[in-house]
């Protein structure tokens, strides 16, 4: 007899979940699921911050040409480099990209030689390299667009160049603290705080529109990620810049809109935090223990709090304990 196997139909990724929503004025927060940019009408085209990937990109100059009388984007911002926030500008075909000489750099990549980092775990025959069958998620996924020299494991640099395929990097560079960009008689400020994120990290501020744009170092009604770098100083000095400019609206690249109000939280949840992870380890507990004991569950409604609560909590062990 011949067996015939019968493969299941592949399951279609379900849509993103994506949405348009004004903020004030002529300023809009658009959506791609967990991430967030924003746009500026101008009478001379319009400014994006933050395309987030391709797709959302080809998806948002349809929606601006639908929603704005056939609206052009006509210059694109960054907040940093990171493909998962700047990918997909060359979607809006002659625009002005802007960004700072450290994205350059970045965009460059790691050296051949660099190990796998955040990867290293999943290296089970410990090469130095991502093999197919050690691949998950979007890397098995991307496998075969990613091995660049194509022998079957993926480096870092793969790794990097591969995520990073679609950044389009910038051709007006600005190399000041700040840079004043016009548009259209509208104003975008694109202030350079740096930092261990990423070198090239960005606030973007909307003076007239008393709006401010934040990511990954500050997600408004988020669970923060505490991770082994973290430096409770330099956090500080984030939050407290970004309050500084006195906005009314504080934008994360992920998590809700807030107001200095979610700044205030933010911080708070830090020094709490260090509070009770060093209260387990003045008591003796291990990490596992002080994992079971710190719940923080005044912050039980905040976004990601129960994939982070605990990972959170042993960065935070680790941070006191180092």
């Amino acid at each position: 007899m011949l067996a015939v196997a019968v493969q299941p139909a592949a399951a279609q990724a379900p849509a993103p979940e994506r949405s348009i929503t004004q903020v004030t004025g002529d300023l809009y927060r658009f959506q791609n699921n967990q991430h967030f940019g924003l746009y500026l009408l101008t009478r001379a085209g319009v400014i994006v911050a933050d395309p987030i990937n391709r797709d959302t990109a080809n998806w948002l100059k349809g929606e601006i040409a639908a929603r704005h009388n056939n609206a052009k984007v006509a210059a694109v911002v960054y907040s940093h480099h990171h493909w998962d926030h700047a990918s997909g500008a060359d979607a809006f075909e002659g625009a002005r990209v802007l960004g700072r000489p450290e994205m350059v750099s970045a965009l460059q990549g790691p050296a051949a030689t660099t190990g796998l980092g955040a990867q290293a775990a999943a290296d089970a025959n410990r090469d130095g390299l991502l093999q197919r069958t050690e691949a998950t998620g979007a890397m098995a996924q991307n496998f075969a667009a990613f091995d660049a020299d194509g022998n079957g494991g993926l480096s870092a640099r793969e790794i990097f160049l591969g995520q990073h395929r679609d950044v389009t990097a910038p051709a007006d560079i600005w190399r000041n603290p700040i840079r004043e960009f016009t548009l259209g008689g509208k104003i975008v400020e694109l202030h350079h705080v740096g930092g261990t994120h990423a070198a090239d990290l960005t606030y973007i501020h909307f003076p007239v529109e008393r709006a401010l744009l934040v990511v990954d170092v500050i997600s408004p009604g988020r669970l923060p990620n505490i991770a082994a770098d973290y430096n409770e100083a330099h956090q500080f000095e984030l939050l407290d810049k970004a309050a500084s400019f006195q906005a009314t609206h504080i934008i994360g690249g992920h998590g809700l809109s807030g107001t200095k109000a979610d700044l205030d939280a933010q911080k708070a949840y830090f020094t709490e935090l260090r509070a009770a992870v060093q209260a387990s380890i003045n008591a003796g507990q291990t990490v596992e223990q002080a994992k079971a004991s710190v719940k923080m569950e005044k912050y039980a409604n905040w976004i990601a709090y129960r994939d982070r609560i605990g990972p959170n909590v042993e960065g935070m062990y680790a941070v006191l304990k180092r």
